[in-house]
């Protein structure tokens, strides 16, 4: 793939922040906004002036450290490698020069609409909604997983919902940012230790440091379905309170859920990994729960604890990098 240089590959200031930015990259991806900045990098909406296609561009900072670089070359690994309804796919790579430096990038497929995380704030999904979204994300997890990576961060923040018709079921959900996942070894294991991710969301074996299975991906699901369903995480407090919390305690299971719903996500989210299912197997069950209900709505007043804020924020910056 040519690289851009040139008059052609150069820079505009933006107004905002007065960061040099790529306007045309490659000669082909038109930037046209900014979708969201983190520390490693920006992503901006695009358009292919080629295919004619709107597309997004993950542009990343020119000076990042040793541990960002290699955060960034596994997500390029592996995100270009799985293809999958349940996952942004990876279009295009390469490198701009500015009239300062190199910068490298990477086209991804955009994805029109907002965050599980921003849409559990707003309302309460329904129950049907909640299957869906489980469906997709365990099936998508399951892919991952038989093709050797764990993915170590499943969060609202990293489910983004698009409101269109797939698969028969009424929205999208796509599983994004490859940044701490970790290739299986050959006993279908990853080492726990120094992989950082929200501490919300983590497994007991994760928060432990350790080794870590396709079970820890599983629970992490759980507890973002359990939040979907209850309004509020299941382990609050600082972050270290939040971790250890689930190493005293299983979550607490509504009791009022439809039928195999509660006994589900209690395997789930079960302190030893050897009892959780797999996320094809849960993906069956959450696939035969969406068919079976109704858009039945959830009572309850949607809440924010300090950890949800922080990931928030995280999110963002992990979007951009």
């Amino acid at each position: 793939m040519p690289r851009g240089g040139g008059d052609e590959g150069m820079g505009f200031v933006s107004e905002s922040t007065g960061d040099m930015q790529p306007k045309l990259l490659e000669g082909r991806y038109e930037v046209r906004s900014l979708i969201a900045r983190g520390g490693m990098g920006s992503v901006f909406k695009a358009w292919d002036i080629r295919l004619h296609r709107s597309v997004a561009v993950k542009v990343m900072n020119p000076e990042l450290t040793e541990d960002e670089s290699a955060r960034v070359d596994r997500e390029i690994a592996i995100a270009s490698h799985t293809h999958h309804p349940g996952f942004a796919e990876v279009l295009d790579i390469g490198v701009v020069d500015t009239s300062t430096d190199e910068r490298r990038f990477m086209v991804m497929e955009l994805v029109n609409g907002g965050s599980l995380q921003e849409a559990i704030v707003e309302s309460a999904p329904d129950l049907k909604t909640v299957a869906e979204i489980g469906t997709q994300v365990a099936d998508a997890l399951g892919h991952l997983h038989l093709r050797g990576v764990l993915h170590l961060d499943v969060k609202p923040g990293n489910i983004l919902i698009e409101h269109v018709p797939t698969l028969g079921f009424t929205r999208r959900a796509r599983l994004i940012d490859f940044g701490i996942a970790q290739p299986i070894d050959g006993h279908g294991r990853a080492p726990g230790r120094s992989i950082v991710a929200s501490a919300a969301y983590m497994s007991p074996e994760h928060v432990e440091g350790l080794p870590l299975g396709g079970g820890s991906d599983v629970y992490s699901l759980g507890l973002v379905l359990l939040r979907c369903i209850t309004g509020r995480e299941e382990f609050t407090g600082t972050q270290a309170d939040a971790a250890i919390e689930r190493l005293r305690r299983d979550p607490e299971i509504p009791e009022l859920l439809p039928t195999g719903w509660s006994q589900l996500l209690a395997a789930m989210t079960l302190r030893a990994p050897a009892g959780r299912p797999t996320a094809h197997d849960v993906a069956g069950e959450f696939d035969a729960f969406a068919r079976a209900s109704r858009h039945t709505p959830i009572t309850f007043t949607p809440t924010r604890s300090p950890l949800a804020a922080a990931d928030d924020a995280l999110s963002t910056a992990e979007l951009a990098g």
